[in-house]
């Protein structure tokens, strides 16, 4: 079950004072500042129950619904320590204004907790002390202008039980240790991300309760036959070694059960993986707050990004395999429409405008199957959606994928992107806007020539293999008059690709790994007293699936 702690950020009426290292707060003029009310009962401690007296946590505050920075947020780890009533700043605390606030907080402080960042539990975990500095956890609040703000604490690393059982026990001299075992981890808050770095060593594991022990981990895979885990009995050591691979996944609790026979020879008897802590009903996300992402225990989901590139949105993500068993014909396909805020829908139907794509096999409505072995990822799965927001007002987005393999039967077959915020980063006018991310297009000239127009420009390919058969053709023109120069037959409007012959055509070029290629956009009988040009070429490439196929220069202004 899931292990949820609770805290109540309650605002009170103290003076603000200046930013501290270590202790940064923001400035404001209604000297407002946040503590923190524990919403349970007596609190104990971090790894159990919730908080003890004395642990301390780090705050951040950002505005609105912005990112949390490496520095220069609303509030930069702001140190707060719990008094066994409430949490309150171990110097200034975090000045409120009128603005709606976002919190990330993170257990136990560290003056090197940051957005990303790693953290190290303890490789002897025998002690109270050490075993609770091990315990990652963190929160996040949406943006609010509440003054009584409710913060939700998860483990972030991995716990692994050990209860012993036999006859005798407690005349016989006994510790446990973990081996070759990852004990370092990088922490993402933005995107919720902990994965372990590599770095292995051991843990003494610590007395949870009588005959069973415990000890917190880095989210982690260990393959079958590593020696893992050596019990001393009476000064002779066990040494035990997994038979099978096992997933020690963020949140988590991993537990064995291990028969100590009176000879002290070892039986392991079962394993079991259960969610960390006390399960707490799924919140409803806020729209907008850009932080829910649901998939199944089984596979590890992580947004990569959601933003508009041309006409299109694009959705990228990657999908981990955490189950510990080959998945065979996993199946993906999309379910149900794509909503955005401003409750436009994008279907999946033959004429819809809502596609997928995984690697670079091509955009289709239809479901996409692939085989992903155990530990094995997706690294570049997509989701489009055409024709996206003409009005350029929508924030975020829903969209979901459904899940179905012929040997694994999941308990939530729905990966849900629900909320997540659009980033736009889309070139509005004076220049071209770009139709793929892995290209870089720069107007190098856009002059007259009598009465003919001449709009140059490059393209840049960004990417590490040739980009093959990269294809242009002129589909429509206009100036700010509204003067329309037709590609047809009898039309004004022609292209070129490194000097060929102007045409009406499709024209074909190469672009050699991070090489570049020249193009010009051509118009005869042009307006003479014309200030700017809007104009889209149709592009298309043969080994790489272009985000937009529709290449936009946007009020291109003319040189006179």
């Amino acid at each position: 079950m899931k292990k949820t702690l609770f805290l109540m950020m309650m605002l009170g009426l103290v003076t603000t004072a200046c930013q501290q290292d270590g202790d940064s707060q923001n400035d404001s003029s209604n000297d407002r500042t946040v503590s923190f009310h524990p919403s349970l009962g007596a609190m104990t401690r971090a790894t159990e129950t919730a908080f003890e007296q004395g642990d301390e946590i780090s705050v951040y505050a950002v505005e609105g619904n912005g990112t949390l920075k490496a520095v220069d947020n609303y509030a930069d780890n702001v140190r707060y320590r719990y008094d066994g009533t409430s949490f309150t700043a171990v110097q200034t605390g975090i000045a409120v204004g009128s603005d709606a606030l976002a919190y990330y907080a993170v257990y136990p402080y560290s003056a090197t907790n940051g957005s990303t960042m790693t953290f190290s539990v303890k490789g002897d975990q025998s002690t109270h002390a050490n075993l609770t500095a091990s315990d990652l956890c963190t929160a996040y609040a949406a943006p609010t202008t509440e003054t009584n703000v409710a913060l939700k604490f998860s483990h972030r690393m991995s716990r692994v039980i050990v209860r012993l059982t036999g006859n005798d026990l407690a005349n016989k001299a006994i510790s446990l240790k973990l081996k070759n075992v990852q004990t370092q981890a990088t922490a993402n808050l933005n995107a919720n991300t902990f994965e372990g770095t590599g770095v292995a060593g051991e843990v003494v594991m610590g007395l949870h309760s009588t005959n069973t022990y415990e000890a917190i981990i880095a989210p982690q895979s260990v393959a079958a036959g590593t020696e893992f885990l050596t019990i001393t009995i009476n000064g002779q050591e066990k040494v035990l070694t997994l038979e099978n691979a096992a997933t020690y996944a963020s949140g988590r609790e991993t537990s064995y059960e291990v028969e100590i026979k009176d000879d002290n020879t070892i039986v392991v008897l079962s394993g079991d993986i259960n969610p960390w802590g006390t399960e707490e009903p799924t919140p409803t996300p806020q729209p907008g707050e850009g932080k829910l992402m649901e998939s199944d225990k089984a596979l590890e989901v992580r947004l990569m990004g959601c933003e508009r590139v041309g006409g299109v949105l694009v959705i990228d993500y990657t999908i981990k395999n955490v189950s510990g068993q080959d998945m065979k014909n996993l199946d993906l396909s999309l379910e149900g429409d794509a909503v955005d805020d401003l409750n436009n829908h994008y279907n999946n139907d033959w004429y819809g405008s809502y596609y997928q794509a995984v690697g670079e096999s091509e955009y289709s409505h239809d479901s996409r199957t692939i085989q992903l072995l155990k530990s094995g990822a997706v690294k570049d799965a997509h989701i489009k959606l055409l024709g996206f927001d003409p009005s350029d007002k929508a924030e975020y987005v829903t969209a979901n994928v459904k899940v179905k393999s012929d040997n694994y039967t999941f308990e939530k077959d729905i990966i849900s992107f629900f909320a997540i915020d659009i980033t736009d980063n889309r070139l509005k006018y004076g220049g071209i806007q770009t139709n793929d991310r892995k290209l870089k297009y720069t107007v190098t000239s856009c002059r007259m020539d009598g009465s003919t127009l001449y709009l140059d420009y490059k393209v840049e390919n960004l990417m590490d293999e040739q980009l093959m058969e990269f294809k242009v053709k002129a589909e429509a023109m206009r100036d700010d008059a509204d003067n329309d120069y037709s590609s047809d037959w009898y039309g004004a409007y022609r292209c070129s690709l490194n000097g060929s012959e102007y045409t009406n055509e499709e024209i074909v070029s190469n672009i050699p790994a991070h090489g570049s290629i020249t193009g010009t956009l051509r118009a005869t009988e042009f307006n003479a007293n014309a200030k700017n040009v809007t104009a889209t070429l149709k592009c298309s490439a043969k080994n790489h699936i272009l985000d937009d196929e529709m290449l936009r220069f946007i009020e291109v202004v003319i040189q006179k």
